[in-house]
């Protein structure tokens, strides 16, 4: 991989994903390996916010919740102790959880404010991510010193446009 590239002549546009940079050689960061190298880390509470409601919205589900409940619902989804907020994977699990909950409950998909509250809650307490905080912090630390930072990223490209899927099944109407 090295090797290539350095000596590569095509125009490749190579993307990497890691999670444990130490693990990774330190010519890989060697300036020209990459043009850039952007850094990416849990989303702050404006963008949890956006994300649970795209991922709402891509399950053409509106709660109608106002803003200050999902302003609410995004400061609390944080892992429990700390100030680490919930992944965007981590989100969209809440949002299931959180219908499958309405369903059985009532017969709707529609999660009440409270259901969803609580799917909150239980993400941000079982949260993998507190299993390893140093493992957080340094990777944190590397991304500061060594990598670009993404600037306003678009949920769009998270879960893609609010668009009606033909393939899913609808639990309810």
């Amino acid at each position: 991989l090295l090797n290539w590239l350095q000596e590569r002549t095509d125009e490749s546009f190579v993307i990497m994903t890691m999670n444990r940079h130490k693990d990774l050689p330190p010519e890989l960061f060697r300036p020209g390996r990459f043009d850039a190298v952007f850094g990416v880390t849990e989303p702050d509470a404006p963008t949890r916010r956006e994300i649970l409601k795209s991922h709402f919205a891509f399950r053409e589900c509106d709660p109608g919740f106002t803003e200050v409940q999902w302003n609410r619902l995004a400061s609390l989804a944080k892992v429990a102790n700390t100030e680490v907020g919930l992944v965007g994977a981590a989100l969209e699990e809440v949002v299931k959880e959180s219908r499958a909950t309405a369903y059985a409950r009532s017969g709707s998909a529609v999660p009440t404010y409270d259901i969803v509250e609580q799917a909150v809650l239980s993400a941000a307490r079982t949260d993998s991510s507190q299993l390893h905080p140093d493992e957080l912090k340094q990777l944190r630390e590397f991304i500061g010193s060594h990598c670009r930072k993404v600037q306003e990223p678009s949920t769009e490209f998270v879960v893609g446009p609010a668009v009606a899927n033909p393939r899913r099944r609808r639990i309810s109407e």
